[in-house]
C-alpha cells in the first residue's frame, strides 16, 4: 500500500470511536464499513500500480486541475 493510502487510513482509524464504546448494532456497522474501506483502499492501490507512469501523471494532473477549479469556485462564491 502506498504511504499516502496508509496515512489516509491511519487518519480515518484515529477519527473513529473505539468499537467497544458503541452500541452493538453501530459497532457492527462501523466494523463493516471499516472492512469495506480497507478493501477499497487495497484494491485502489493495486489498480494504481498497474497503470503506466504516463497515465498516473495524467490522472494526478487532472485531479489537481479539478481540485483547483473547485477551490476557485468556492472562493468566488464566498467572496460575493
Amino acid at each position: 500500500m502506498s504511504s499516502a493510502a496508509a496515512t489516509s487510513l491511519d487518519n480515518l482509524h484515529t477519527g473513529l470511536q473505539p468499537l467497544h464504546h458503541l452500541p452493538p448494532e453501530r459497532a457492527r456497522i462501523f466494523a463493516s464499513l471499516q472492512s469495506v474501506l480497507n478493501q477499497t483502499a487495497a484494491r485502489s492501490v493495486e489498480i494504481w500500480h498497474k497503470l503506466s507512469r504516463k497515465t498516473q501523471i495524467l490522472l494526478v494532473a487532472l485531479s489537481m486541475t479539478f481540485s483547483s477549479f473547485g477551490l476557485s469556485m468556492i472562493v468566488a462564491t464566498l467572496s460575493r
